[in-house]
Parts: structure tokens; C-alpha cells; sequence
């Protein structure tokens, strides 16, 4: 679904221009990006037990 920007909004990765160019500013990359945090979070509680699994751990 398409969305109008105008000058001053936020766009994000895999935002296409269907009119016209576009200039960007690049405000995060690499560690700094959403995306990135999403992806750290997410390991972060996979590497991590709760308490259920570290009882049937512990009785196992």
C-alpha cells in the first residue's frame, strides 16, 4: 500500500520512489538499526532459559 513522504519524513529499507528520486539521509546503519536491535533481543531470550525449562533441566 503505497504511502506518501514528504520532505523531513522517516523512510525505511525497501522504500521505493514510484514518482520521482528521492535524497536520503542516512540516520543508522549496522548495529544502530531497528532491526538490528530486534535481532539482538531475539538471541539474547533464546540464549537464555526460563525457569520451567531449567527445572525440567534440572530433573531430566
Amino acid at each position: 500500500m503505497p504511502v506518501v513522504k514528504t520532505a523531513g519524513d522517516q523512510v525505511f529499507a525497501g522504500t521505493t520512489a514510484a514518482v520521482s528520486g528521492l535524497h536520503v539521509r542516512i540516520t543508522a546503519a549496522g548495529d544502530d538499526t531497528l532491526l538490528s536491535r530486534i535481532a539482538a533481543l531475539t538471541r539474547q531470550a533464546q540464549s537464555t532459559k526460563s525457569t520451567i525449562g531449567r527445572r525440567v533441566d534440572r530433573l531430566s
